[in-house]
């Protein structure tokens, strides 16, 4: 069913359909243009649940981070967390504690694990790094598009893909070619950008690829790259993985299997984070103290 759904938004190029006619340009150009665009700005989390999934309807739960400032980002679910921090550094894991650490960049991911559901990061993406563009080009309604290399199994011939933006520098379609080595098809498809993305931020209200669709959003307007801390990072992914794991263990046709409807917070520091252990200890350690005291005027 779902590759029937997606024959039937590929194949048609939107240029073709709407006679767009593309003319070479420069990436300076289009930087030029950019910088007269809104500017996006902040720390974006959000949380995405599937509308059905094949061993627990419902069951899927996909949270992004991105930090327009520095770039970092993440993405994860059930039993894999990868990112980028504020350092540029990669990190890799499992949602538990411990498992999270910095590896090795693995550039075929990039920042296309984030960009299926953000699309503001495809242009701060291309803005940051002339060399991750291949083409660009100019419409004739004043429209751009931007070729560049998604990866693939073999890095000398990488499957190629395409944004095109809007005369506003609003991310409007996607493509992607045909790649032989692996017999995926060729894809192309108009997004939909969901009312609730902060400005300029672009979040999709549902992922073209799956059946993911955006629950909640959390936006820090004046950033907050301490979320992208490998402490913070576990901590995200342990609560979304024990959600999971909570509407999985519900069931199908049990009342309580929805997620929280409420959307968790990340605002809080390492040391709200750590507030409450600190606090019962300190209750412990008070509790043994009066008892000691109390021991000892019995004793004499």
């Amino acid at each position: 069913m779902r590759l029937i759904c997606l024959l039937a938004i590929v194949l048609v190029s939107p240029a073709a359909a709407l006679d767009v006619k593309y003319n070479p340009s420069t990436w300076e150009d289009w930087k030029a243009e950019v910088l007269m665009w809104a500017t996006p700005t902040g720390t974006l989390v959000a949380v995405y649940e599937s509308d059905s999934d094949d061993n627990q309807p419902g069951a899927g739960r996909t949270v992004i981070g991105y930090d327009v400032a520095t770039e970092a980002w993440f993405h994860m679910g059930l039993t894999r967390v990868v990112g980028v921090d504020p350092q540029g550094r990669t990190f890799a894991g499992e949602p538990r504690r411990g498992s999270i650490v910095h590896v090795e960049p693995d550039v075929s991911r990039s920042l296309r694990s984030v960009t299926g559901y953000l699309l503001g990061a495809y242009r701060q993406w291309f803005l940051a790094d002339q060399s991750r563009v291949t083409r660009v080009e100019r419409g004739s309604d004043r429209s751009w598009r931007l070729t560049f290399p998604m990866g693939g199994p073999d890095p000398n011939n990488p499957r190629m893909g395409a944004v095109v933006f809007d005369p506003a520098g609003i991310p409007r379609t996607f493509w992607a070619a045909a790649d032989p080595g692996t017999g995926r098809p060729q894809v192309e498809y108009a997004f939909s950008i969901d009312p609730r993305s902060p400005p300029e931020l672009h979040l999709v209200t549902k992922s073209n690829s799956s059946s993911f669709r955006l629950a909640s959003v959390e936006h820090h307007p004046k950033g907050n790259p301490a979320i992208f801390d490998i402490e913070s990072i576990e901590q995200i992914a342990v609560d979304n993985r024990m959600a999971i794991e909570m509407k999985l263990l519900a069931g199908p046709g049990n009342p309580a299997n929805g997620f929280p409807t409420t959307p968790a917070q990340y605002e809080q520091t390492k040391i709200a984070r750590v507030s409450w252990p600190l606090i019962v200890t300190g209750i412990v350690a008070v509790a043994i103290g009066v008892f000691a005291i109390f021991r000892a005027k019995s004793a004499r």
